[in-house]
């Protein structure tokens, strides 16, 4: 990673890293990497506290498009980070989130805190998270550009699969992806 070797666009370390130093040493080379495009951390055991690492390479890396953090142990706190670093990224394209500890609480803040200014992430994946009515009409602010958003996102594809919200989100998550 620090070589930048051309070749390495696509870096899959699922179910590989799992330690905070593994991830934090990733982390520190992805900061310059300008190479990697894609990289998949699933099944990694990534908590809330690895996040931070994860959010600074976000902020720094100008490179990145997909990042998977599927099947991990990301809750309320990790998405805070993951927040942040969305704030100042510039190129991530694509977010993967199945399969988390994400909560409503954890949604909002993903959305308001760090969707709400970037402008770059077209594909946003939270499905089979505990996701209720308050993160649903989350999500359908963030589609239709409500709250803290002044237009609405660039998001193309929001995927909720296995979420608990009821049939007023589904509506609301309709009407939203109508308007634009």
């Amino acid at each position: 990673l620090y070589k930048n070797d051309p070749l390495l666009t696509y870096l899959d370390l699922s179910s590989k890293v799992g330690s905070p130093a593994a991830v934090s040493h990733l982390t520190r080379a992805l900061c310059t990497n300008s190479v990697v495009t894609r990289l998949s951390l699933e099944h990694s055991r990534i908590g809330d506290d690895m996040c931070a690492v994860i959010a600074a390479a976000l902020q720094a890396n100008s490179t990145l498009l997909l990042l998977n953090l599927a099947n991990n142990n990301v809750g309320s706190v990790g998405a805070g980070h993951i927040a942040q670093g969305l704030r100042s990224n510039i190129t991530l394209l694509e977010l993967n989130l199945n399969r988390n500890s994400l909560n409503d609480a954890a949604v909002e803040c993903l959305i308001t805190e760090g969707m709400a200014h970037n402008w770059t992430l077209t594909a946003l994946h939270l499905s089979f998270n505990h996701i209720e009515e308050r993160g649903a009409l989350s999500v359908s602010r963030l589609l239709k550009g409500a709250a803290n958003f002044s237009t609405p996102s660039p998001v193309a594809l929001v995927e909720l699969q296995g979420c608990s919200y009821g049939t007023e989100s589904l509506f609301n998550i309709a009407q939203s992806l109508l308007l634009q």
